[in-house]
């Protein structure tokens, strides 16, 4: 993380500058490095050892000016974030039975980075030839699903072949079956 921190008046107490990342209930300290920014400082906090994919955590800054003729002002400030997980490619379900019954009439692809990437989500027969194709926006839950269609119209029984590509290239390609 980088926090810039500016006081015009009297300066930046440099001493105080005090750093720590809150993770669920346990603090972890952070080494905050100062360097001479503009006309201030710039605050930059290496990540914690601790902090994992997944973690939704806080970083607290505390500061105080340099006041020479009143007691210094100090400053709190803290940022809550979450680190977004990289999921490995799978399947909620394999095989699938999108028969209306409420179970498993769906299949969920899950890829690395599914709130970052933008990704495309293909469907083919064996035969190589498409079958769906939807582009998933980043943080698209719903769109990471099929429900074993072509056009509106239920396919047939059998085994299909997924890829996933982001811009990158391929993320994620396999097989998945639909039973009916």
């Amino acid at each position: 993380a980088v926090v810039n921190v500016f006081d015009d008046a009297s300066g930046i107490d440099t001493s105080s500058a005090e750093a720590y990342f809150i993770i669920e209930d346990d603090t972890i300290s952070a080494a905050a490095h100062l360097q001479e920014y503009m006309s201030g400082w710039r605050l930059t906090i290496p990540s914690a050892g601790d902090i994992s994919p997944g973690d939704s955590l806080s970083l607290t800054v505390n500061m105080c000016d340099n006041a020479e003729i009143c007691p210094p002002n100090c400053s709190r400030r803290t940022i809550t974030f979450w680190i977004e997980p990289n999921f490995p490619c799978s399947l909620s379900t394999n095989p699938f039975t999108p028969n209306g019954d409420g179970f498993n009439d769906e299949v969920m692809f899950y890829y690395p980075r599914p709130l970052t990437n933008r990704v495309e989500l293909c469907i083919y027969d064996l035969g190589g030839r498409e079958m769906f194709c939807r582009e998933i926006l980043p943080g698209s839950i719903k769109d990471m699903k099929w429900n074993g269609t072509r056009n509106g119209k239920k396919l047939p029984a059998g085994t299909y072949l997924y890829t996933i590509t982001n811009k990158d290239g391929m993320l994620c390609s396999g097989t998945i079956t639909i039973a009916r």
